[in-house]
């Protein structure tokens, strides 16, 4: 049972010694960008601790693009740290030097307190300038650069990436870890963390080593979490990990890293452990605040209609359970008055109102009356310019008819009078019956197949 439920099992002490011992050592970008947010004297302890582990520290190329895409942003929020504390020091210095309501305090008293924040500004104006200042000298940087030179990983070619992109959509979509809780950013950034566990599932593969591997990402779909307890890593991650590599890898925040590390004989104090610590609790703090607020899973939705749709068992449905219990909340001057504010509004809009259709067929009736259909109208404006004229086709069919006519008159005829003809074709012309030199389809704007013509004149042809 346990090798086919593997990730649920801690890892034996053996197991933990051996990857203690060799295993690879790779980072996330957090905890690149977490060393600005330390005291001086935690974070040279840190990166000693980094420093000494040798070449078996490695970065993920995807961790090492994130660190320097958001180190910039990082430095000016923790130089903002800085300066509300600045302000909130001189409102306060404001507020005790008012001599018109309390707190009152005692002049000699406040003269101290004046005097003591006049140095803790100017020990912190210089701590925000000098943390400015790493975003054209960075010191920082220049200590990891140094740590990881030679030990980051290759990128994915864009063939492999796509592979993974969507593998990602199908993993988020069944909530298997790591990176679902980032399903909201944009592509390509919401598969960070896919793009970094593929590159430590390679990096196992290449050395045939298993990883530790060390974040500061306080989410689910990193960690096993029960209420607000953390239990250890996500058990799907330890198991993925051994069937793909065959190779066992153990998470850790920084704090549980430098606690482990110094159980196996590196320095780190008291003091850095604390502190590095106290950072991690604010971390899982703030993770836990903001799923709660947040949370908008469809999961905890049905949850909670199910257990209000118990609780109304027998009365009416959830929905009209919810409005009722919303009108009650309502219930008062104010919610009462902008409800029936709303109600009346609505109403006066309607009033005397016909439905939308019937208003939009009456205002057509209105546009329509006394007159025919847009067909109809159609077909009347196309007979009243044709009136007086025969069509093209019509037209075309009656001159073949009067020249069929004459043609058999002539075969009919024993004795041709040419003459005769002649004289009669003359009288036809004269009666204004058929004028050879402008027929009838050129009359009508038609040539003899019925096409219209140009605006230019046409000799007569032989046929004619």
């Amino acid at each position: 049972m346990k090798e086919r439920f593997h990730g649920y099992y801690r890892p034996t002490d053996e197991e933990f010694e051996l990857l203690w011992r060799d295993a690879v050592i790779a980072l996330d970008a957090n905890v690149l960008l977490n060393q600005y947010s330390y005291s001086c004297e935690t974070r040279e302890e840190f990166l000693q601790l980094l420093s000494e582990m040798g070449e078996r520290v490695w970065l993920p190329y995807q961790a090492a693009a994130e660190y320097h895409q958001n180190r910039c942003r990082i430095i000016l929020e923790e130089a903002k740290r800085y300066s509300k504390i600045i302000d909130n020091l001189r409102s306060t210095t404001a507020e005790l030097q008012t001599a018109k309501h309390h707190p009152f305090i005692e002049a000699s008293l406040l003269e101290q307190f004046k005097g003591l924040s006049s140095e803790i500004e100017k020990s912190l104006t210089q701590g925000a300038d000098s943390h400015r200042s790493l975003l054209r000298d960075d010191s920082i940087r220049d200590m990891l650069t140094d740590i990881f030179a030679g030990r980051t990983g290759e990128p994915f070619s864009d063939e492999e990436k796509d592979v993974i992109y969507a593998e990602g959509e199908a993993r988020y979509a069944n909530k298997v870890p790591p990176g679902y809780e980032d399903g909201e950013k944009q592509r390509p950034e919401k598969f960070g963390d896919l793009v970094i566990w593929k590159e430590i599932i390679s990096i196992s593969l290449k050395t045939d080593k298993g990883v530790i591997f060390v974040t500061d990402d306080a989410k689910r779909d990193w960690w096993l979490i029960e209420g607000a307890e953390r239990i250890g890593p996500r058990p799907e991650l330890l198991l993925e990990f051994r069937e793909a590599t065959g190779n066992n890898i153990y998470i850790y925040s920084s704090h549980q890293f430098a606690k482990y590390a110094k159980e196996h004989g590196k320095r780190v104090s008291d003091q850095a452990y604390a502190e590095l610590e106290a950072a991690n609790s604010a971390r899982e703090h703030n993770e836990l605040e903001q799923r709660l607020v947040t949370s908008t899973s469809i999961a905890e939705h049905e949850s909670q209609q199910g257990e209000l749709d118990e609780r109304l068992r027998g009365s009416f449905s959830g929905y009209e359970a919810y409005q009722r219990k919303l009108d009650q909340r309502l219930r008062g001057p104010l919610g009462l008055a902008r409800l029936e504010a709303q109600r009346r509004k609505l109403d006066e809009r309607l009033r005397g109102s016909l439905s939308g259709h019937e208003a939009y067929q009456r205002k057509l009736d209105q546009l329509l009356k006394g007159k025919v259909s847009l067909h109809e109208a159609y077909r009347r404006k196309l007979d009243e310019r044709l009136k007086g004229n025969l069509s093209p086709r019509e037209a075309y069919r009656r001159k073949f008819d009067e020249r069929l006519r004459g043609s058999l008159a002539r075969i009919q005829s024993p004795q041709p009078d040419v003459n005769r003809a002649t004289s009669d074709l003359s009288d036809v012309t004269k009666a204004g019956v058929y004028d050879v030199k402008k027929p009838i389809a050129e009359e009508s704007g038609y040539d003899d197949l019925g096409v219209e013509r140009d605006s230019g004149n046409h000799p007569v042809t032989n046929d004619d």
